[in-house]
C-alpha cells in the first residue's frame, strides 16, 4: 500500500502532484526490486526508494530547496510479504495492514490528533457564531494548514488576532491534556505553524516528541520504522490507507465501504468522534480511501506419479 502525501503547494512536476510522482516512484522500485531480489531486507528496499527521490530531486533541479522537508515530495508504505522464512509487515507513514482480521498494524501520531484540535476549535467556534456547515469547513481547514500564528487577511473577516489565539489557547491545552508526555512548547509550536509550516520539522526525526516516518528522499530513521514478523502465516492479509477512520470485522471491500458509510453518518465533519484536519463536503470526502484484501492459499500438495506399468 503506498499512499501519496498532499503536496503543500499545487505545483505539478512532469504532470503529477508531488504526492502522486513519489507514489509511483515508490511504486517503480518496489516492483523492480521485488522482483530481482523478493528476499532483500526492510533496511535495503527503504534505502532503495530513498535513494530513487533523492535521484529525481537532483534530475529536477530541486536538491536544494528538498533540503526543507514541507519541500519534498512524500508517500507512506505499508507493505507485507510472504517471504520464505515467514512474513513481514514494514510500516512507513500511517498507511496499515491488518492480518487474519486479529489486531490493526498502524502508526498512530500524536501529531495528527494536535493539528486536528486546532481545526476543531476554529470549526465549532464558527459553528456557535450560527456560520453554515461549508463555511466551518472552509475555514477551519484554512485554519489547520496554516496554523493559528497565521495572519487573518485569508480569515474572511471571520477571526481576528484574539480570537485566533484563543482557539490556540484552546487546542494547546486539549492535546496537552491528551498526550502529556509531550512538550507543551512542542504543541504550541506545532498548534501556531499548522500543517504547512509546523508540521514537517517532525518527519523523520527521530529526536522529536511528535516524530513520524515517511518516504520522502532522505533517510528514514529505523527508530520511527516498524518491521513486524508475526509468529504465523497469514491467510488473510489486509492494507489500508488513512482514509478508513474506522476497522470492520469483515473483510473485503464491501465490508470496509460500510464502516467507511457508518463514520460519514456519525461524523461527516469530522469534529467529534472522527476528528481529523479536514471533513467531507458534498460528495469530496474527507481522505482518499484505498483497501486491499488478499487471501492467501497454500499450493495442493502434489499428487504421487502412479507407477509404470510393468512390462509384458
Amino acid at each position: 500500500m503506498i499512499d501519496g502525501v498532499t503536496g503543500r503547494t499545487p505545483e505539478l512536476f512532469e504532470g503529477r502532484s508531488s504526492g502522486r510522482y513519489a507514489a509511483e516512484r515508490v511504486q517503480a522500485v518496489l516492483e523492480r526490486l521485488l522482483a530481482e531480489a523478493p528476499e532483500m531486507e526492510a533496511a535495503e528496499i527503504l534505502a532503495a526508494v530513498t535513494a530513487d527521490l533523492h535521484a529525481v530531486y537532483r534530475r529536477l533541479g530541486l536538491l536544494e530547496r528538498a533540503a526543507a522537508p514541507n519541500q519534498r515530495f512524500g508517500a507512506t508504505l505499508a507493505l507485507f510479504r510472504h517471504r520464505r522464512d515467514g512474513d513481514e509487515v514494514l510500516l512507513v507513514g500511517d498507511s496499515g495492514v491488518r492480518l487474519d482480521g486479529g489486531a490493526v498494524m498502524q502508526v498512530d501520531k500524536p501529531l495528527d490528533a494536535i493539528t486536528a484540535s486546532l481545526r476543531v476549535a476554529a470549526w465549532h467556534d464558527l459553528a456557535a457564531r450560527g456560520h453554515d456547515r461549508e463555511t466551518c469547513n472552509r475555514l477551519g481547514r484554512q485554519i489547520v494548514f496554516q496554523g493559528a500564528g497565521q495572519g487573518t487577511g485569508a480569515l474572511e473577516g471571520l477571526f481576528d488576532a484574539a480570537r485566533l489565539a484563543a482557539i490556540a489557547d484552546r487546542a494547546v491545552a486539549a492535546s496537552a491534556a491528551r498526550f502529556p508526555a509531550v512538550p507543551r512548547a512542542a504543541i504550541a509550536a506545532l498548534v501556531q505553524g499548522g500543517i504547512a509550516n509546523g508540521q514537517f520539522v517532525h518527519q523523520n526525526n527521530p529526536e522529536s516528541p511528535l516524530g513520524y516516518s515517511g518516504v520522502d528522499g532522505f533517510a528514514i530513521p529505523p527508530a520511527l520504522v516498524t518491521v513486524a514478523r508475526p509468529p504465523a502465516r497469514a491467510a488473510r492479509v489486509e492494507l489500508f490507507s488513512d482514509g478508513y477512520f474506522s476497522h470492520p470485522p469483515g473483510f473485503g471491500v464491501q465490508a470496509w465501504e460500510a464502516a467507511a458509510e457508518e463514520v460519514e453518518r456519525i461524523d461527516p465533519d469530522k469534529v467529534a468522534a472522527y476528528a481529523s484536519v479536514k471533513g467531507s463536503q458534498g460528495a469530496v470526502r474527507t481522505d482518499d480511501r484505498t483497501y486491499v484484501g488478499v487471501e492467501i492459499t497454500s499450493p495442493a500438495p502434489a499428487r504421487a506419479a502412479s507407477p509404470a506399468p510393468a512390462p509384458g
